[in-house]
């Protein structure tokens, strides 16, 4: 990592017009969605490089709630309720995500209390294709916090991976499917008995990264205390059969966490306890992602919030300042390969100022052929705060996320939301590409006033043809 690299992003913030000349398009997709269902580390929204999109959620219903699915595409922009037989499912704890083979909707069976896998083969043109694999955990397990990965990329197996968590002995459930048509069982491959969160995951092919928050001891530093989370990670490489012991992502040792001085400006080191390294804990759980990349196989990021102290563990001030980090690794380096550590956020300098804005949910999304990664995350507005309201602001790298040197920023209004609204949000995975070269981040968030969700395309200031060749390769497309 280099100094400068996030303390030098150009800020910009959006207005009701957003930056570059163009207006923020959003459409409403859905009414009385469950607000909770778009916030968590687990998949909703799906852009794909042929223009469809296709978004999750949990539906209220007069008795209770059902998991929905929802797609448009570029050249049929209007939302449609593709749920077919899901809908007369009740359902919570929805996730989704798609790859070659299809969309997948994972969730848990109120019913039952277990864990359901629902495959879309091609939700657009034969929604009534579904198919349900019902049971997948065992019952009365009371399931939780569901998470599905499917493999993506030219050379995709179409393997899907899908996990919960017990609700009461912290066991996490995981099953693995090699071709994205058949779902087998979930089986225990970990024990999270202080969770910071459910399971997250990775999947390339044969590869499964599964990740969490543990609040457990020993996965943390000795110095830092509080109610607070840290990444611990686990890999397989042939399927879930075999599995790595669990292992804390920065280790537990406070000098060995990133630096603060990376996103530190000079105006804002006068007068600070430094140095200051992200290892103070994460209170909400972040994502991880598997993208494809020919000669590594696939890059493997997990992308999680850290809060800043000192080395003896203690905030800098009266406020909890928290900064963004993305981890990744390549495949080709095999199973000793190293983590890199790079800041995804702005940091903010007022840390003594309880007054300040929070940075919390970061999600991670990536341009499928090229170099082009994001990172969206919630500006908090302090209570109160009435003018302005929350934020989401983007940090953007056009070097595969090696550093972000850009963020763009967007206020309630524009996203056609009234002055000071709190933002519930959640963001694609994949970028959106339009035929002029300019890159976009599909978002959809809640509006709290008329109860509906819409999706924006918000612009990300960053157009390819104004790229060198190296970074973007055209012929790439996925799913």
């Amino acid at each position: 990592m280099r100094k400068t690299l996030t303390a030098l992003l150009l800020a910009i913030v959006v207005p009701a017009v957003a930056g570059h000349g163009q207006t923020v398009a959003r459409n409403t997709v859905s009414s009385h969605v469950i607000p909770e269902s778009l916030t968590g580390p687990a998949r909703k929204v799906m852009r794909l490089s042929d223009g469809r999109i296709l978004a999750s959620f949990e539906i209220k219903r007069e008795g209770g709630t059902v998991a929905s699915l929802y797609a448009a595409s570029t050249a049929s922009p209007a939302w449609r309720n593709v749920s077919a037989k899901l809908s007369d499912l009740k359902a919570v704890d929805v996730a989704s995500d798609t790859g070659p083979a299809g969309t997948y909707v994972a969730f848990v069976d109120a019913a039952t209390g277990t864990g359901s896998v629902a495959r879309f083969p091609d939700p657009l043109g034969h929604g009534d294709a579904a198919s349900i694999f019902n049971d997948l955990t065992p019952a009365g397990g009371a399931v939780t916090e569901t998470f599905v990965a499917a493999s993506k990329g030219e050379e995709s197996t179409n393997s899907v991976a899908y996990a919960w968590r017990n609700r009461g002995t912290g066991e996490i459930y995981l099953g693995y499917s090699p071709d994205g048509q058949t779902f087998g069982k979930a089986r225990v491959v970990a024990k999270n008995e202080h969770p910071g969160s459910g399971p997250i995951l990775a999947v390339h092919n044969n590869y499964i990264l599964l990740t969490y928050l543990s609040r457990d001891r020993s996965n943390r530093p000795e110095k830092v205390e509080g109610d607070v989370g840290f990444p611990v990670w686990m890999e397989s490489w042939d399927g879930g059969n075999k599995w790595s012991d669990p292992k804390p992502l920065f280790g537990t040792t406070i000098t060995g966490f990133p630096k603060a001085e990376e996103v530190l400006r000079d105006s804002d080191a006068k007068g600070r306890a430094l140095p200051l390294y992200a290892a103070g804990g994460a209170q909400v759980a972040s994502n991880a992602l598997a993208w494809a990349q020919l000669e590594i196989g696939a890059r493997i990021f997990i992308t999680t919030e850290q809060a800043l102290v000192t080395a003896e563990g203690r905030l800098p001030g009266t406020a909890r300042p928290v900064a963004g980090l993305v981890s990744f690794k390549d495949l080709s380096d095999g199973p000793g390969a190293p983590w890199h550590h790079v800041f995804a956020s702005e940091y903010n300098p007022n840390v003594k100022d309880p007054n300040q804005r929070h940075n919390t949910a970061f999600q991670y999304s990536a341009l499928p052929g090229s170099s082009i990664r994001a990172v969206a995350y919630l500006q908090q507005a302090p209570s109160g705060e009435a003018r302005e309201g929350d934020r989401i602001a983007v940090a953007v790298s056009i070097n595969t996320g090696k550093s972000f040197d850009r963020t763009v920023k967007f206020n309630p209004a524009s996203l056609g939301l009234g002055a000071g609204e709190r933002l519930v949000f959640t963001t694609s995975t994949c970028l959106l590409l339009k035929k002029d070269g300019a890159v976009y981040l599909d978002a959809a968030y809640l509006d709290p006033k008329a109860g509906t969700v819409r999706v924006a395309q918000l612009p990300l200031g960053v157009n390819v043809k104004n790229l060198p060749p190296s970074l973007f390769n055209v012929s790439a497309r996925w799913p």
